[in-house]
């Protein structure tokens, strides 16, 4: 029977901050830290047991397993591959193989199996009558061997042959499935998933592999700090859009080295280019000689003085769309360091106005 695989739920208390789970003491002890053969033996008849038992799983449970991969990853990062070099010139070595098996390993993964994807030692309690399996955060749907093959690669960590123990409880799967498997449980990646409770409740559940097997997974109630992203980046659209309607230029520059950050339509109609060819310049590659002399020294007094100046009409040659005359307000936006600083220019065009006079 399962219950007898897995502890026995007993209550639950959740105050809306807190959730406490009471479930059955077991009077057991993890395995020893180096498997022995009879403890070995226990353990892989008590997953065979408890594979048969729920497959097809008797509950709903997501079919993603985001906890297996990343060799495909690895092998696009240059930096992480010349690591693992450093780490396992075998590895290394074989790293395509890897790709393909991993890739090939995500289809034999599936499965209508309820799989506990974290049967390492420590997750396992030896009872005088049975074997409890502890620890169910990251039940999937997979392919019924998963669990023995979890199992059987922390014996091969202690010196332990599989292929007997696997030719005698699975002699029907299929070798090469196997090894697809074992490519994607073999480099294990930190994940970070998010559950969705239906009181409205968001947990964030990262889960960390640790070296010699097993995960370590936190829990954290996120429902707050999601809100407050949210409510963030609903300010910062809100914010942008009223930027990016105004009738006067906006331009934001960064302090240090004077590129524009950011222009507006008004700026694309003042400087008469699309913002394409204005972000990542300075003033001194869009103006002529004299127009950007005069915007540059204005900046580095804003860098030096007050946090925001006003200064009379001047006349400027844009880049684009000839002689302007514009009244230019500029801010200094403190970061954390001087270097994080952005000024803002707020810059009304007045040559109409001065047309008229």
């Amino acid at each position: 029977m399962i219950w007898t695989s897995a502890p026995a739920f007993i209550g639950s208390f959740d105050d809306g901050r807190w959730v406490v789970i009471a479930l059955e003491a077991i009077g057991g002890a993890p395995p020893a830290e180096s498997w022995d053969p009879e403890s070995l033996t226990r353990a892989v008849s008590a997953v065979v047991e408890l594979t048969e038992a729920v497959t097809p799983s008797p509950v709903a449970l997501p079919r993603e397993h985001p906890r297996l991969g990343g060799w495909i990853d690895l092998a696009a990062d240059t930096s992480g591959v010349a690591r693992l070099a450093t780490v396992s010139t075998w590895a290394a070595d074989h790293l395509s193989d890897f790709v393909v098996l991993e890739s090939d390993g995500l289809v034999a993964a599936q499965g209508s199996s309820l799989v506990h994807f974290d049967l390492y030692p420590h997750n396992m309690l030896l009872a005088d009558d049975r074997i409890v399996f502890v620890d169910w955060p990251h039940a999937r749907l997979g392919a019924s061997i998963i669990d023995l093959m979890m199992l059987l690669s922390s014996a091969t960590a202690d010196g332990i042959d599989p292929e007997p123990i696997l030719a005698t409880y699975a002699a029907a799967a299929d070798p090469v499935a196997v090894d697809a498997i074992l490519a994607r449980i073999s480099r294990g990646q930190h994940v970070v998933t998010e559950q969705y409770l239906p009181d409205g409740r968001v947990i964030r559940i990262s889960e960390q592999p640790m070296d010699g097997g097993g995960w370590v997974a936190t829990h954290e109630d996120f429902t707050q700090q999601q809100r407050a992203e949210q409510m963030l980046a609903r300010t910062e659209r809100f914010l942008a859009t009223i930027l990016e309607n105004v009738t006067q230029a906006i331009v934001a520059k960064d302090a240090q080295d004077l590129r524009y950050l950011f222009v507006n339509k008004a700026a694309e109609k003042l400087y008469g280019l699309p913002r394409s060819e204005i972000i990542g310049k300075s003033a001194r590659d869009l103006f002529s000689g004299e127009s950007a002399e005069l915007i540059e020294r204005l900046d580095r007094e804003l860098l030096a003085g007050d946090e925001s100046v006003e200064v009379a009409v001047q006349t400027w040659e844009t880049p684009n769309n000839g002689q302007r005359r514009v009244l230019a307000r500029r801010f200094r936006i403190a970061g954390d360091n001087r270097e994080s600083q952005i000024f803002l220019s707020m810059i009304e065009d007045r040559t109409d106005e001065t047309r008229a006079a």
